[in-house]
Order: C-alpha cells, then structure tokens, then sequence
C-alpha cells in the first residue's frame, strides 16, 4: 500500500518500523529516516516495568535521548543551517554515546521483554535514525502526531463544552 501511494516520491521519507515501507525505502531517491518518538516510546515503555526505587538501562537511553530532544528545543527557531550546526556539534556527540551504550548492552537483551525490545528497536533502525543530523531541515520526529492529537483534544474539549 505504501509502495503504491507514495510511487512517484523521491526524497527523505520518516517511518516507523513498519516492514510495508521497506519496498518503498529501497526505490531508488527514497531516503528513510527513523522516529526518535518511536525509539523513545519503547524505552518509556520499558521504564515503566522496572523497579521504580532502581535507576535501570532505559533510564539510560532516555537521559540520552532527552539530550537529543533538548538541542532540537534549542534549536527549533533557528536556521535551517545553524539547526545543522548544532546537530553537527552537538548531537552526533550524543548520538555516540548512545550508540556505544546501545552496542554494550545489546549482547544481553532479550526480545522478551520491554527493555530488550526497546533496544532492539533502536538497534534495528540505528541507521535510520541518525541520519536527521545530515540536514537542519529534516525532523527527528514525526511532528503530524502532536499536532494531530491537538486538535483530536481540542475536538474532544470542544464537545465536552457544549
């Protein structure tokens, strides 16, 4: 279905880790581009089943990706060419340190369990998702979603009110 829809597109293209956008991402001058919302999402996941007194592995990943989050913030009104700057100087620092993180602690996950499928997750699309540091103009997240969820709120308030 993606394949069809999305033919005649070439250029950057964000997913999720979906396997129908795999055909669409081999096509020639489609650039797949992964969604740290996603790959945060498993580690919140994981988060929330260990023990709560315990500062655990996903705590890890998320400091790291709340870094990641944080030069974005920074750098959200600035240029398309200073947002590549940034992440330049700063987020391909970050990103290292969680790549190294995610390599050491990969040999001893399960895909049992939260925690093993969050950095699966991440380890999976690693390629794809350090690649929005090519381009300030590229998204590291999905953005349509937050802005999707406003409104669907906005909708529900507004039936509530009535």
């Amino acid at each position: 279905m993606p394949t069809r829809l999305l033919a005649d597109y070439r250029g950057y293209l964000m997913t999720d880790d979906y396997a129908g956008y795999n055909a669409l991402g081999a096509q020639e001058g489609v650039e797949r581009l992964g969604c740290w919302a996603h790959a945060r999402r498993k580690f919140v996941e994981a988060q929330k089943v260990q023990p709560k007194w315990k500062t655990g592995r996903a705590d890890i990943a998320l400091k790291l990706i709340s870094k990641l989050y944080g030069i974005e913030i920074a750098y959200k009104q600035s240029s398309d060419e200073a947002r590549k700057k940034g992440r330049q100087d700063l987020s391909l620092k970050v990103l290292g340190e969680l790549k190294a993180w995610m390599l050491k602690t990969l040999p001893y996950m399960t895909t049992q369990n939260a925690l093993g499928k969050a950095v699966n997750y991440l380890a999976n699309n690693w390629n794809k998702l350090e690649r929005y540091v090519e381009e300030g103009y590229l998204a590291h997240r999905q953005q349509h979603r937050r802005a999707c969820d406003s409104t669907f709120r906005h909708r529900q308030e507004k039936l509530v009110v009535q």
